[in-house]
């Protein structure tokens, strides 16, 4: 064990030190022991509680964590005259509200954080993703497709980015570039039911019915037993004429 951990802090700084290591090596529950003592110990440093907000998201205490992302971003809009350390904590702070609110999916504060980051960094790629995806679930379709181009082009983890593209190339009837970006998806996440049952919509749109029918099978498979996969397989089924496995589909839906 690393010697820090071995000795008896003396300060609040060592105390944030030793949460920040086991933050950083997934050791949540006790990161935040140690940095409710470090805040116990100095109340007036606001990277401790940015800290405890991260290892409070991590371990979905979202209400919690939020009150410390808060705390912070009242502080700075507050403030006039910030230290540099304080107000570099701006844009990590409203990136951690922008990530639970999707977790929330609380899409109006997804949309008015990410506005919010970009008004900071202009560049952000991960505030034009989030910001897109608040705009898929508002329906506002152009947006957050406008939103979502600009955030693969920005960023290096394009295959977070993908199957959200995907999802807005799907809406715009644009179902050759929604099937490129799928088709990368589901190699990229096997097991993601709910992909699986939008590569089939959108294969089913493209009439490649046999492709569609596979897809909704797989989604079936991973446990997502909706009455939609089973309209939409039922649907496949008939486009193959194979009528009698459709009707069972349909009892799956009205039993």
């Amino acid at each position: 064990m690393n010697d820090i951990f071995m000795e008896s802090p003396k300060t609040a700084r060592e105390l944030y030190q030793m949460s920040y290591e086991c933050y950083q090596t997934g050791l949540f529950e006790t990161s935040l022991e140690w940095i409710e003592k470090a805040i116990a110990a100095q109340e007036q440093d606001l990277s401790y509680f940015h800290l405890r907000g991260l290892i409070l998201s991590k371990l979905q205490s979202y209400a919690k964590a939020l009150q410390d992302f808060d705390r912070i971003i009242q502080y700075i809009a507050t403030t006039k005259l910030l230290l540099e350390e304080e107000k570099s904590l701006e844009v990590p702070t409203l990136l951690g509200r922008v990530q639970i609110y999707f977790q929330q999916k609380n899409y109006r504060g997804l949309i008015e954080d990410s506005q919010a980051l970009l008004q900071i960094q202009r560049n952000h790629w991960q505030a034009f993703f989030y910001r897109g995806i608040g705009h898929y679930f508002n329906q506002t379709y152009q947006q957050a497709l406008d939103d979502l181009e600009m955030a693969f082009y920005l960023s290096n983890e394009k295959d977070k980015v993908r199957p959200f593209r995907a999802l807005v190339y799907y809406k715009h009837a644009r179902y050759k570039l929604a099937q490129a970006d799928f088709e990368i998806a589901v190699q990229q996440k096997p097991h993601d039911a709910v992909l699986w049952y939008n590569y089939g919509l959108n294969t089913y749109r493209m009439d490649l019915f046999e492709s569609a029918l596979a897809s909704f099978d797989t989604a079936l498979r991973l446990g997502l037993n909706t009455p939609q996969v089973y309209l939409y397989k039922g649907k496949t089924l008939q486009q193959l004429g194979r009528y009698d496995e459709a009707e069972k589909c349909n009892s799956k839906i009205n039993p």
